[in-house]
C-alpha cells in the first residue's frame, strides 16, 4: 500500500511540476512492479532477534517466505513487464 502511494500519488504531484520531467504512466507501472525488490532489512530484523525470544521462529517463518515471494515473482517478471510496455 505504501509503494502504491508513494509510486502513484507523488510521482503524480511532481508530474505537472515544471521543474521535474514528467514520468510516463508505463514507467511508473515498473516502478510500482519490480522497485520493492529490497528484502535484506525485514530479513536482517527478524535473524537480529535474540535466540531466547519465544516467538523468533513465529516471526523469521512468514518473513522469510514474503520476501522469498517479493523477490522470485516481481523479480522474475519485470523483464516481461518491461517489454510488454515496449520500454525495451
Amino acid at each position: 500500500m505504501g509503494r502504491l502511494l508513494v509510486v502513484y500519488g507523488f510521482i503524480g504531484l511532481s508530474n505537472p511540476s515544471s521543474h521535474v520531467e514528467r514520468l510516463d504512466w508505463r514507467y511508473q507501472i515498473v516502478i510500482f512492479w519490480g522497485g520493492g525488490l529490497r528484502a535484506a532489512q525485514p530479513l536482517v530484523l527478524a535473524l537480529s532477534l535474540p535466540d531466547t525470544f519465544e516467538q523468533r521462529q513465529l516471526i523469521l517463518n512468514p518473513t522469510a517466505a514474503v520476501v522469498l515471494f517479493t523477490l522470485l515473482v516481481p523479480g522474475t517478471t519485470v523483464g516481461r513487464l518491461i517489454r510488454s510496455l515496449h520500454l525495451r
